[in-house]
């Protein structure tokens, strides 16, 4: 098999694009992406962002989101693609008082409801329309000057719904959690106007506060932040870095390739990124991170990885917590290191999370991996004749990506044809280059 060596230069991802687009139509701000790629901005944001009187345009290298026209005047409903699409909107169109009703997507899961329970608390309502299996839904919003949010611990992909719920309400919230917060992303883009900070505890206590505090820690550890939106100037600007999960399948197929070794750049230097990358070292890959200065708010680092052999490792706690995705990477390279990898962690108490638990051990068996679940996480050890058996829908993002990265690394058994869109992927373009 052909060893793989030399640069890629990651292309931003076009879900971040998006999902920043959003959270300045969240705040009533316009928003300037830089890239140095062409990006593609997603249709669906695109027509919703009209509808609001927004405008988006495209060039090679940028992408803005100007607010100077008038609201459309079109009031049929607006669709939402799932979960996560419904919210985005609900927050946008409940914060700017749009008249016009929002449909409920149709597969709405147990996130759904956890998620708007919390939406609620900051002030956001989402009122039926018409009868009781319609999905039509108004909107409205009475904001919620501060409230106290415990984290649950199987639920830390809340902290996302969470940080925009502050960005459209105004909320302040006092974030209290079982284990301590990764908020290096919002650190490393102050443009998007949202802070987070540990609660610093009061040196001046007095004896018996602390004894009492000390005891309570040993018991339940708990620690506390304030999550609030900042006074910036009207306009989102941010350089967009390279997308970092692309990157991670990169890396993941050159583990699994022998004599190679490939450096990845652009990518944003926060420890979600780089604990994801120091998994992989763990396993026994060489893994090299170093900072690179820019000319630019954005703080972006460079990644050399290079194939070795692989060991089975135990991974959780916060190294997890940080990249949960990249518990797809290492239960793929778990296939074929020596002995037993687990994952443990992963936010359990989402049902996308369980769904996409269940979606990875059904690929990586199909494959011939020995692979369990267990109650938050995945087992993974080395099977006999590992080979590409079959394709799987499952309309999920970093599963689709599994299965790319596993197409261009495992022999192919004879009845196994790869999708004619994986050619069309970025990841497969990216193998390309590197093949070429």
């Amino acid at each position: 098999m052909k060893k793989l060596s030399g640069d890629i230069r990651l292309a931003p991802s076009s879900s971040f694009a998006e999902s920043v687009l959003f959270y300045g139509m969240m705040q009533g701000r316009n928003v300037t992406l830089g890239c140095e790629d062409a990006l593609i901005v997603p249709d669906g944001a695109q027509d919703f962002a009209v509808k609001l009187g927004y405008r988006i345009d495209t060039s090679r290298n940028s992408i803005s989101l100007l607010c100077n026209t008038e609201p459309g005047t079109n009031n049929h409903p607006i669709e939402s693609r799932d979960g996560k699409d419904f919210f985005r909107k609900m927050l946008v169109l409940a914060r700017a008082g749009f008249d016009v009703s929002l449909k409920l997507p149709v597969d709405t899961a147990n996130d759904f409801e956890t998620e708007f329970l919390l939406f609620r608390r900051m002030g956001f309502e989402c009122e039926l329309i018409g009868e009781n299996d319609s999905r039509l839904r108004s909107l409205s919003m009475t904001p919620t000057r501060a409230i106290k949010y415990s984290l649950p611990k199987k639920n830390y992909h809340l902290i996302e719904p969470l940080i925009a719920g502050v960005m459209a309400s105004g909320c302040s919230v006092e974030l209290i959690s079982p284990f301590e917060i990764d908020y290096s992303k919002w650190g490393a883009f102050p443009a998007l106007g949202i802070e987070i900070k540990p609660v610093v505890k009061n040196a001046e206590e007095n004896e018996l506060t602390r004894r009492i505090n000390r005891l309570r820690s040993v018991s339940k550890k708990e620690f506390k932040y304030t999550v609030r939106r900042t006074g910036l100037p009207e306009e989102i600007g941010l350089l967009l870095p390279g997308d970092h999960l692309l990157g991670l399948f990169a890396a993941g197929l050159v583990c699994m390739r022998r004599n190679s070794s490939v450096r990845l750049l652009n990518l944003a230097s926060t420890h979600g990124v780089t604990s994801a990358f120091r998994m992989i070292a763990k396993m026994g890959a060489e893994v090299s991170i170093k900072d690179v200065k820019a000319d630019h708010a954005t703080p972006l680092c460079e990644v050399i990885v290079t194939s070795d052999k692989l060991t089975g490792k135990r991974f959780g706690g916060d190294s997890v917590r940080a990249c949960p995705e990249a518990s797809c990477v290492v239960a793929a390279l778990g296939m074929i290191a020596e002995g037993k990898t687990v994952v443990r962690d992963l936010p359990f108490g989402s049902s996308i999370w369980c769904r996409r638990v269940g979606y990875v051990r059904e690929i990586l068996n199909s494959c011939g991996a020995r692979v369990g679940e267990i109650e938050d996480g995945l087992v993974v050890e080395a099977g006999e004749d590992l080979m590409m058996m079959t394709y799987r829908d499952t309309g999920d993002e970093l599963c689709e990506l599994l299965q790319q990265m596993l197409s261009l690394a495992l022999p192919h058994h004879s009845d196994y044809h790869p999708p004619s869109h994986f050619e069309n992927s970025a990841l497969f373009g990216l193998y390309n280059e590197l093949t070429a």
